[in-house]
């Protein structure tokens, strides 16, 4: 197992998390006072965002929020990762150290790359290929497993019809599953809340794409690489 610091929030504040108001606000306690924070996840995140729970902010002041909302307490001391950007500068990083041992020296060469209209993460080169990468947050634990999604995502499934067609072009692809859930050893995806993940997945392979997930540890201040090779079970 892998475990290596790839990013620290040295202004994180803590806070308890009361209710999350829409797709994009949630409400918390800090310092006595009732705040709002935005939340950079548009899954419904229903086992996680409990009330009560120690939750984590990054302070930005806005017209209509305090910060941006990036964690929650799963276990004492064992946070989950919500905010997908903290995700992808976290999987940056760990590319960036050489981390990841599946990819060859690998180097981001864009991030939001465009193709044919269709938007991706990173553009990624590893000895002398381009590979076009969209990472996706699993976020629902069952037993060990990490799952994605935790409820039935068009736009999810429409990524990665987006990326079958440029893997289906002889071009290099890569679809990366990212959770931060304490105590997972393997990921899988969600067939049980949208069955139609199945045909896409199956499409997925016979165009050569390839489908990994990685672990990271989120104890605040730190982000950090936990199993950079976590098994995919399809």
């Amino acid at each position: 197992m892998l475990d290596s610091l790839c990013l620290e929030l040295p202004d994180l504040e803590f806070c308890v998390f009361q209710k999350r108001i829409n797709r994009f606000l949630v409400e918390a306690i800090w310092k006595t006072r009732t705040i709002r924070l935005s939340l950079g996840n548009t899954g419904r995140l229903t086992d996680l965002l409990l009330r009560g729970r120690r939750a984590c902010f990054l302070p930005r002041k806005a017209p209509k929020t305090e910060g941006r909302f990036i964690g929650i307490e799963v276990k004492k001391n064992a946070f989950a990762l919500l905010d997908t950007n903290l995700m992808e500068l976290a999987f940056s990083s760990a590319l960036a150290r050489n981390l990841v041992r599946w990819l060859k020296e690998p180097k981001v060469l864009k991030r939001n790359p465009q193709w044919k209209g269709n938007r991706f993460d990173f553009l990624l080169e590893s000895e002398g290929e381009k590979w076009m990468c969209e990472l996706k947050g699993a976020l629902l634990q069952k037993g060990n497993t990490a799952l994605y999604p935790d409820c039935p995502s068009s736009r999810g499934k429409r990524h990665i019809r987006e990326l079958i067609s440029y893997a289906q072009q002889k071009n290099r692809a890569l679809l990366c599953f990212v959770t931060s859930l304490p105590g997972v050893s393997c990921f899988q995806p969600n067939y049980s809340v949208d069955p139609a993940l199945k045909t896409l997945f199956i499409q997925a392979l016979k165009s050569g794409m390839l489908i990994k997930s990685v672990a990271f540890r989120f104890s605040p201040p730190q982000i950090l690489l936990e199993n950079q090779d976590l098994p995919v079970k399809l």
